[in-house]
This record gives C-alpha cells, structure tokens and sequence, in this order.
C-alpha cells in the first residue's frame, strides 16, 4: 500500500482480490504486539473487519490465526458456519482444529447470528426450524465433498428461490451445484 511518499505494509485476508495500482477503500485495523510492534490489517468491507474483531477476542485466537481463517472463508460464509454451529466445517479449515473449532463457535455462536441478523442474511430471516433445515443440508453436502463455500453458496441460491424444506432446499443446492461443475 503506498499512501503518498510512505510504503505501508498492510496484511489482507486474500490479497489476490486486490488490483495494484487501482484505487480502492480498504477498513483497516491497526494491531499493536509487544514483541513485534504494530500490524496493519485492511479488509474489503466492515463485516469482514467485524468478523476479524470477533475472532481476535477469542481466547488463544490472535492476529494471524484470524487472518487465515478469512483467507480460506468469506466473512457471511464464516458468520453463517459460526451461527448454526457448524464445527466440523470450522475445523477442516487449515489451522482450526476440533478444539479450536469448539472454542470459536462457544464463544462466537450467538455474536455471529447477531451480525448476521443485522446484515439481513438468509439464515437469520428463517425461522429456527428452517435454520435447522440449512444446516443439515450443509452438513449432507459436506458429506458429499462440497467446500464450505459451496455449501454455503448453493443454499444460499436454492433458499434465494423458495425452498425452505430440507428436500427443497437439497434439491435446488445439489441442481446449483451441478450447473457450477458443469454436470
């Protein structure tokens, strides 16, 4: 990052997104450690710096943990793992184990539906039945070895369409997911 005659190092979750020489907005997070001084995180947009907060509040979670957290998941995706308790999605994410895992939706479960609940995301809207509808159908799709990210995006499609049962629901991820791979 160049602000005028200043380079400035700035970490950023996938900085492959980011276009050199474009001008952009990044919400930034300055991190002061007592060994190695300050860091300079920028993110895309406030949800994603918002989720960054959350999880450097965990215990045993810091700076660069949550980093890589976001490097491998969208901030609404990672909400929405975190939100319906999804442990076993958190944990085969590089650097989160089972234990890991466990901590972070103890402690950020009901902080993430809240953040989702402001952003008007799908799960939040649902009713709690329903919620438990998408979170077994993103269990199942899992269990067929769909990414938590593809997961996440064909129900959000299917759900964006109508379905609210389980096999509504299933039905139109596993069709998205089929035209996504070209079956």
């Amino acid at each position: 990052l160049k602000a005028g005659a200043f380079g400035i190092a700035l970490l950023a979750p996938r900085p492959q997104e980011y276009i050199l020489d474009d001008e952009l907005t990044v919400f930034c997070h300055l991190h002061w450690n007592q060994d190695r001084g300050p860091s300079l995180f920028g993110f895309k947009d406030t949800v994603e710096r918002k989720l960054f907060l959350m999880l450097i509040d965990c215990h045993k979670i810091g700076p660069q943990i949550a980093l890589q957290i976001l490097s491998q998941i969208n901030a609404k995706d990672c909400l929405q793992v975190l939100s319906l308790g999804q442990e076993r999605e958190l944990s085969n994410l590089n650097g989160i184990g089972a234990k890991k895992a466990k901590q972070l939706v103890t402690e950020l479960q009901e902080k993430a539906s809240k953040l989702l609940a402001t952003l008007g995301d799908v799960v939040c809207q649902k009713g709690a039945s329903e919620a438990m509808h998408l979170h077994d159908v993103s269990q199942a799709l899992s269990s067929l070895g769909y990414s938590i990210q593809e997961s996440s995006e064909a129900i959000r499609t299917a759900t964006a369409h109508g379905a609210a049962s389980f096999d509504q629901v299933m039905r139109g991820a596993l069709a998205y997911l089929s035209k996504m791979k070209g079956l």
